[in-house]
């Protein structure tokens, strides 16, 4: 079963600093460790650890540094067929506390939010399944009318904050999803649908099954008219990336055509570090 995700692929340059970051000062660091990230590549891995195939559809810069994400990247085992490399990729600096005296300083490179031509580079493939982890409205809505007219399953990340304002975009963007296998949505874009749809999730026109995640709080998997809280397990793993591998997990247990009770244990299970 090859299961093919649409999003954002990072490369987080890590610098762990020998001392305090000051403005205009200068400080050591250990030499730097590259990580891969990103909504979609953490949904893949998850997906390949699971012993089923993965395959990535996202955009890579054509430069020095997505040099270094592809040869990452292949190491992994993840299809990149349906990787492309192309120009003009942002860079964005992040400083994160990491412990007394001990800063850390990361900087993502060669990252793209919304892969071009999604839609056909996902369908090329030939994948039993896709996940959508695209948060610009358009491309998703697209993406996912292509695979359910193509009669391909999928699964869906929905996070709707940066749309506060735009109610008809959240509209658009919910009915598209609804049509998904199930659907991912977290918290603060729950409230907003509520918004939008006062009887959500009663009301929430979905056809498949939506998980309404709440973080360390659990959350609630609704299916048809029921609705079902869940708590979340001890983590014994980092809490980065946790909801995409509790995306890839709950998506491979319906992928092997588990109900959905089984594919929530499988979902925490992967969630907690496994």
């Amino acid at each position: 079963m090859l299961v093919a995700a649409v999003g954002d692929l990072a490369a987080d340059v890590w610098l762990r600093l020998l001392g305090d970051l000051t403005p205009g000062g200068k400080v050591l660091s250990v030499p730097p460790e590259i990580r891969l990230g990103g909504m979609a590549f953490n949904f893949s891995r998850e997906i390949l650890r699971l012993d089923l195939r993965a395959a990535l559809v996202a955009d890579v810069g054509r430069d020095s540094a997505g040099d270094r994400v592809m040869a990452l990247l292949t190491q992994t085992g993840i299809d990149v067929t349906a990787v492309d490399r192309i120009d003009g990729m942002a860079f964005q600096v992040l400083v994160l506390d990491g412990g007394q005296n001990q800063p850390t300083l990361i900087v993502p490179a060669s990252a793209h939010a919304f892969p071009s031509m999604a839609a056909e580079r996902a369908l090329a493939l030939k994948p039993d399944w896709v996940h959508s982890s695209v948060l610009e409205p358009a491309g998703a809505v697209q993406l996912l009318r292509t695979c359910q007219a193509a009669g391909i399953r999928c699964s869906a990340d929905l996070e709707l904050q940066a749309l506060a304002r735009r109610p008809t975009a959240i509209s658009e963007l919910w009915v598209a999803t609804s049509e998904a296998t199930v659907a991912f949505v977290n918290a603060a874009s729950a409230e907003l649908l509520r918004q939008c749809f006062p009887d959500w999730p009663g009301d929430r026109r979905s056809k498949g099954i939506v998980v309404e995640t709440r973080g360390s709080l659990g959350g609630v998997v609704h299916v048809e008219d029921e609705h079902h809280p869940y708590e979340a397990r001890s983590m014994r793993a980092s809490t980065v990336g946790a909801g995409d591998r509790f995306a890839a997990g709950f998506s491979a247990g319906l992928i092997l055509n588990f109900a959905w009770q089984r594919a929530l244990t499988m979902a925490l299970e992967s969630a907690s570090g496994g």
